[in-house]
């Protein structure tokens, strides 16, 4: 008797992290935005923040550490108008966006979810 073949790609993760198959759009709805904010305000503002020559701005003190936003000069304002708009909203704010957009995932998955279960009849009418 044959052997089975092993678990390849999102199979073999899967497995890995004892994920039921059924349950991983639920991580994905979770994981995937975290992953998206971690990136964004750990790697890609502060990368664009100093390519574009901004001041980065740390005001106050929080038990988590500070609310990180970019400032620019005019000219640079002029020249990059959506980038420097997109550094000046502090990192809370796009973290609570990507918590927004969690929220809309899973209302989204509950809603595809409850439409495609099987309906029961119900009790009997009359």
């Amino acid at each position: 008797m044959p052997e089975p073949a092993a678990p390849t790609g999102a199979a073999r993760l899967l497995r890995f992290f004892r994920v039921d198959p059924s349950e991983a759009g639920l991580y994905a709805c979770i994981v995937g935005p975290l992953f998206a904010g971690v990136l964004l305000n750990g790697v890609v503002r502060p990368a664009i923040g100093h390519a574009l020559g901004g001041v980065r701005r740390a005001p106050g003190s929080a038990v988590r550490g500070p609310d990180v936003y970019w400032e620019f000069d005019t000219a640079t304002q002029a020249a990059h108008p959506i980038l420097t708009r997109f550094l000046e909203v502090s990192d809370g704010a796009v973290a609570m966006c990507l918590v927004g957009l969690i929220a809309v995932l899973l209302l989204g998955r509950w809603a595809l979810r409850r439409r495609s279960r099987p309906r029961d009849g119900g009790p009997a009418a009359g």
